[in-house]
């Protein structure tokens, strides 16, 4: 795959040449569209360029006139889920939903949405983790880690709200850890169904062992 440029790395491009004629417009929409539907079909891996383009009713040399490759489509669907959910986290830990809430309520607050998360993009979060874990996809890592800087900032503000309960030297530190931890689990539960175990075909239950399991750690004396 090439490496982006830092000059005008691919989503800059594409958000620079956002079609403004209807006709453009439709096609990226159904283009991406129909990447979305194959993708919670079956796994990114065995999905191909012509497939896409068939689903899309366009020929592959239209879809290559948007994305130099999939991974390139893959790019953008991550990016306007990263929007979409981080908005989603944020507005469930909005100020006035968590005004009164304690810190095992907070984590249950957070963790059960990342569950659900999960579970309905369960597909496309696999293959974009796999792609990060794999590739030196600079604009995708970008996206990870822009969103996770936002919303696991604005989770651990939060919690340290009740800093008192937190029985670590570093309570930043021990927030950090936690969360990575719990965050880990969930997502091998549901995304990999690794262990093998019922929480992963039960999202529910898996974000409520996370945030008991992030809980326990900030609360026990080390």
């Amino acid at each position: 795959m090439p490496r982006a440029t830092a000059a005008r790395p691919f989503l800059d491009r594409l958000i620079h040449s956002e079609p403004r004629q209807r006709r453009s417009r439709d096609l990226l929409e159904r283009l991406v569209t129909s990447a979305r539907a194959l993708i919670d079909e079956r796994d990114f891996e065995t999905i191909s360029i012509a497939d896409i383009a068939e689903r899309a009713e366009v020929s592959v040399g239209v879809l290559y006139t948007r994305f130099p490759t999939k991974e390139h489509l893959l790019v953008h669907l991550a990016s306007l889920l990263a929007t979409a959910t981080a908005e989603q986290l944020l507005q469930a830990l909005h100020d006035d939903r968590i005004a009164e809430c304690s810190l095992s309520e907070i984590a249950e607050i957070y963790f059960a949405q990342a569950a659900k998360i999960f579970a309905k993009n369960r597909r496309l979060l696999r293959s974009v983790s796999l792609l990060v874990r794999t590739s030196e996809h600079a604009e995708l890592r970008s996206i990870v880690m822009g969103f996770n800087a936002a919303v696991h900032r604005r989770f651990t503000e939060c919690v340290l709200r009740h800093r008192r309960r937190i029985r670590h030297a570093v309570p930043e530190r021990a927030v950090g850890f936690a969360l990575l931890a719990a965050s880990a689990t969930l997502r091998e539960l549901i995304l990999y169904e690794e262990p093998v175990s019922s929480l992963a075909r039960g999202h529910t239950r898996a974000g409520h062992e996370a945030a008991r399991l992030f809980t326990a750690y900030l609360t026990c004396a080390p």
